[in-house]
C-alpha cells in the first residue's frame, strides 16, 4: 500500500485496515427510526440508547456493542407497553396486551 493510501470499509466495518465489526441497530416495534439515540453503527464498546414511543419503556436502559461486533444475546431490543395505574373515573383492563378502559359507575346512598 502507499503511504497516502486509505481503505474503503465496507457496510458494518470501521478502521484503517478495516479491522474492527460494527453493531447495527436493527427495526423495533414501538421504537423511533432509528431505534438508538445516537444511531444506527455502534464500535465495539459504544453504547445504544432505546428511543421508545409514548406509552413504552426499553427493556434495558442501554445496551453495549461486543467486542465482535455483536449485541450481548442475554439483552433483547424491545420497547415494552408500560402498564397504565390509576385512570380517574376508569378503570384500566389488560386482556392480550391490548389496553382498553372502562367507565365505572357511581354509587348514590338510598
Amino acid at each position: 500500500y502507499a503511504q497516502d493510501c486509505a481503505c474503503v470499509c465496507d457496510t458494518g466495518w470501521a478502521g484503517d485496515a478495516c479491522e474492527i465489526p460494527l453493531c447495527q441497530a436493527t427495526y423495533v416495534q414501538n421504537a423511533a427510526d432509528p431505534p438508538c439515540e445516537e444511531g444506527i453503527w455502534f464500535q465495539p464498546g459504544e453504547v445504544c440508547t432505546l428511543s421508545c414511543e409514548s406509552g413504552y419503556a426499553a427493556a434495558y436502559e442501554t445496551y453495549a456493542c461486543g467486542d465482535d461486533g455483536t449485541w450481548p444475546s442475554n439483552q433483547i431490543f424491545a420497547c415494552n407497553i408500560i402498564p397504565a395505574q390509576n385512570i380517574e373515573d376508569g378503570a384500566i383492563e389488560e386482556e392480550e396486551g391490548v389496553l382498553t378502559t372502562t367507565t365505572q359507575g357511581s354509587c348514590t346512598d338510598k
